[in-house]
């Protein structure tokens, strides 16, 4: 009895100083509840980040190499003892060329064509390579390897005349014999040749004999072939 008295005392106790003072129920019988009102967080907005992007305006400076090429004329190769020389067509037409050996139709001036050398510088008659009257040959000119070109002056005849000396090759021009009249430049500037009387020069004399590298009746053909 003791036991149960002082375990009612203490619960009594309890009640009193604790939970007197909480009401355990409302009078429509609910625990009231406070709301804690909710809390607003106002979030600043955040400005857009911008990172500086560097475009490079250099333009490419790449260098591409540039070939060019120079293509040399074709040429006619030396012959051992045959002189070189360029009728064109308009004169080979109309005049007959002895003596001729060889010829070379890779450049493009027209056909080079190689005459065997007459035996002697001293001219020979029996070995002219072609005998021109230019009364016939109505526009005649005569190149030599300088780049001078040569007419006549006046009607007479001549023989081209090939010779080979120990270094040099070439087509000669003489004069037929007891002949007037002069091979002159056409540019007026250059050496006047006139016949030589009796053949007295070897024809390599180059102040005495016209020394060509082409012939023609209509017109001025230099050459570079050879």
């Amino acid at each position: 009895m003791l036991f149960l008295s002082l375990a009612c005392f203490v619960i009594l106790e309890a009640a009193r100083q604790g939970l007197a003072c909480i009401p355990m129920r409302s009078p429509g019988g609910v625990i009231p509840i406070t709301e804690v009102p909710p809390v607003m967080t106002t979030v600043a907005p955040t400005a857009p980040t911008t990172v500086p992007t560097t475009v490079s305006t250099t333009a490419s400076t790449a260098t591409v190499p540039t070939t060019t090429t120079t293509t040399a004329p074709a040429t006619c190769p030396a012959q051992t003892a045959l002189a070189p020389f360029l009728a064109d067509p308009d004169f080979r037409e109309s005049h007959t060329l002895f003596r001729q050996q060889q010829t070379c139709a890779q450049c493009e001036d027209e056909t080079v064509s190689y005459f065997d050398s007459a035996t002697s510088a001293q001219f020979d008659l029996t070995e002219f390579i072609s005998a021109v009257d230019t009364s016939t040959c109505a526009n005649l000119c005569i190149c030599t390897e300088s780049g001078v070109c040569y007419t006549n002056e006046g009607d007479f005849t001549f023989y081209l005349y090939s010779y080979c000396d120990a270094t040099n090759c070439g087509m000669y021009f003489v004069f037929g014999e007891d002949e007037t009249g002069s091979f002159v430049p056409t540019s007026g500037t250059g050496t006047t040749y006139i016949p030589d009387p009796g053949y007295t020069n070897p024809v390599t004399d180059e102040n005495v004999y016209l020394k060509g590298s082409t012939i023609s009746c209509t017109m001025c053909r230099m050459t570079d072939c050879f």
